[in-house]
């Protein structure tokens, strides 16, 4: 028999987590990737949250480098995306924009043999239509490798993991917990982690999970939380694996009602589950 057991402390980023909270917007995990000695661009994404009434575009970014602009990846019609530069990036109220690799990004020209290096913090201030300027702190991570579209930074986080195998065991470990009743959105996979909306018994949540030899494990039932980086830092995900599952989460929720996606985020405290 199972039980779900409340824990009052709700899952929180620390002081130390990686985030900068406005009255209005959320930005979460500002990050570069390491460059090449030789480049002379590095990347920078993040998470933005809008959490106002009002909509938002954030129009520029500063930092100490020649140039430093936002970019975008577009795919013409033969299918191949190039990096073209925007103007701005919009944000509506409520809605959470990813800047990841292969997408939106922070382009930082002119490093003229300066490197961004693992563990280095780049000081940048985020400037915003409405919520005017942010300091933030985009943390430089180790590369995986590869190519981007412009030939220098590192591609980053692979796209969501889409295996049915996976998906299915990640309801199946839920359904477990909640019930024959309960019905699930599309997983978010990134390694051996998970997250996934559900709703049983008049409630909707979402489910963080995490993929043991015995299968996947239910770790935690909690709502708006459950879409950070942040968040999954706190949870035990390394800050790369919490980056790839945040982006995988953005990107699975974008097909969603944004009826399903509120009743999501406002599931209320945090529940572990705990056998008896």
């Amino acid at each position: 028999m199972k039980r779900l057991c409340l824990i009052l402390a709700l899952v929180a980023a620390p002081a130390t987590a990686h985030e900068v909270r406005t009255r209005s917007l959320v930005i979460d995990h500002p990050y570069a990737l390491e460059t090449a000695a030789t480049a002379m661009s590095g990347a920078g994404y993040m998470t933005i949250t809008n959490t106002g009434p009002e909509p938002d575009r954030l129009i520029a970014v500063r930092a100490d480098f020649p140039v430093v602009t936002l970019h975008a990846t577009v795919t013409d019609a033969q299918g191949v995306s190039r990096m073209i530069r925007v103007e701005s990036i919009a944000i509506a109220p409520g809605e959470t924009v990813v800047l990841a690799p292969g997408g939106m990004h922070v382009m930082f020209l002119g490093l003229n043999g300066d490197p961004f290096e693992e563990g280095e913090r780049i000081p940048a201030t985020l400037v915003f239509e409405r919520a005017g300027e942010i300091a933030v702190e985009f943390w430089v991570e180790p590369r995986s490798g590869g190519a981007s579209g412009h030939g220098r930074h590192d591609p980053g986080p692979p796209p969501p993991d889409a295996d049915p195998a996976q998906s299915a065991g990640v309801e199946a470990a839920l359904r477990a917990l909640l019930g024959s009743g309960a019905t699930f959105g599309p997983a978010a996979i990134a390694g051996d982690a998970a997250v996934v909306t559900w709703q049983a018994g008049g409630e909707a949540g979402r489910a963080f999970l995490r993929k043991t030899a015995a299968g996947w494990r239910v770790v935690v039932l909690s709502g708006e939380s459950l879409r950070l980086a942040a968040t999954f830092r706190v949870l035990g995900l390394s800050p790369r694996r919490a980056a790839e599952l945040a982006t995988a989460v953005a990107v699975v929720e974008t097909g969603l009602a944004a009826a399903h996606r509120g009743a999501a985020d406002g599931f209320a405290g945090t529940l572990y589950p705990a056998a008896d």
